[in-house]
């Protein structure tokens, strides 16, 4: 009895070591510095409104790894960098991961699977994701960990006698993206983030 769990946790150990060591990553990444930008303040801190080019193997973007952190953890279909900054869902890191700009050029290996650029922002290319972070783990040594904070907030409630509305149909259940003077909103309706400018 004790020798045939010894050889299942010796199996176990084996798999995930295994697994460990072929970790999906891009088969071939170039990375150069681009240098600093002075930041947009309506996307927040970090975020450049660099957007990712993805196409079948081929991943290219001009950006921060503050960005790439969001996508690479699956908040593209969120809203992306801006959601997380604003939202100050990610906290620590060195300064220069929300200030110095990069241009990432990288191919996937033959046989991993293939996306598009809007799958990849609707958080449809999890491969993709797991392999930028990966990525952000070798190239730049920036890994992250999560967890629970307790903030304060806002609950938004239909007041006694509000209105009550529907979810949208059809058409105008797209994604959308608008900008004016002192905002801006995007998301896929009904949920939209909307992100306000304050003079």
């Amino acid at each position: 009895m004790n020798l045939w769990l010894l050889s299942v946790l010796l199996l176990c150990l084996t798999v995930i070591a295994s697994a460990q060591n072929q970790s999906p990553a891009f088969e071939v990444a170039s990375i150069k510095p681009l240098g600093s930008f002075p930041g947009i303040e309506v996307f927040g801190s970090g975020c450049d409104g660099g957007f990712p080019q993805v196409d079948h193997n081929r991943f290219t973007v001009k950006t921060t790894p503050f960005a790439l952190i969001t996508w690479a953890h699956g908040f593209n279909k969120e809203g992306g960098c801006s959601f997380v900054s604003l939202g100050g869902f990610l906290s620590g890191g060195p300064d220069w991961i929300r200030s110095e700009r990069f241009e990432v050029q990288a191919l996937t290996p033959d046989g991993s699977a293939t996306y598009t650029t809007s799958r990849f922002l609707n958080g449809e290319a999890p491969q993709l994701e797991v392999i930028i972070r990966n990525m952000l783990a070798d190239r730049f040594k920036l890994s992250l960990h999560r967890e629970t904070k307790e903030a304060n907030g806002y609950a938004l409630v239909v007041g006694k006698g509000g209105p009550k509305l529907t979810a949208t149909q059809g058409e105008s259940a797209r994604f959308g993206l608008g900008i004016g003077r002192n905002a801006i909103q995007m998301g896929r309706s009904p949920t939209i983030w909307s992100l306000r400018t304050h003079r």
